[in-house]
């Protein structure tokens, strides 16, 4: 994903949205750790982190759960709140938003797995890759035609990245 958005920079918007599965007990509340870490401006860090880190917390409950969340944030965000973080991960607001992001999902574009890309509406299906450059190539075909369609220029190599 990184390297697709290197690609194409702002000629296309990245979304992302959770989409806990029900058999995951731990999916709910490491989307609200990524919520409350993006409240301090570290989304992006923590669901790397947590997504590199998944067997430091996926088997772990109640607060032994909460604290390699904390953890994780600690190691990314050495100026973040701590404490700040720990009540955001609670916030009403933050299990809303993850409910919203889910019902989307499920009841709009049915999403069955995770993750899963979208290009314009339409499912890219990943399953197909059988590597990182497989997955890549449909992502950016997808993307390519979508960007055809809209009369922008396609193809990575005509677009660089500025931040």
């Amino acid at each position: 994903v990184n390297s697709i958005y290197k690609s194409y920079g702002d000629r296309v918007a990245f979304v992302f949205r959770h989409f806990p599965l029900n058999g995951h007990p731990n999916a709910r509340s490491a989307a609200a750790a990524s919520e409350a870490a993006a409240k301090q401006g570290y989304f992006w860090e923590m669901a790397d982190t947590l997504y590199s880190n998944r067997a430091s917390w996926v088997d772990e409950t109640g607060s032994s759960r909460t604290e390699q969340y904390v953890e994780l944030f600690a190691g990314i965000a050495p100026n973040g709140n701590i404490e700040q973080f720990r009540t955001d991960m609670n916030d009403e607001m933050i299990a809303k938003h993850i409910s919203f992001d889910y019902d989307l999902g499920r009841n709009v574009s049915d999403v069955s797995a995770t993750p899963s890309f979208y290009v314009n509406g339409k499912n890219v299906y990943i399953m197909d890759a059988k590597s990182q450059d497989e997955l890549k190539q449909l992502v950016e075909d997808e993307l390519n035609a979508a960007l055809k369609e809209s009369g922008m220029e396609t193809g990575p190599a005509k677009t660089s990245l500025t931040k």
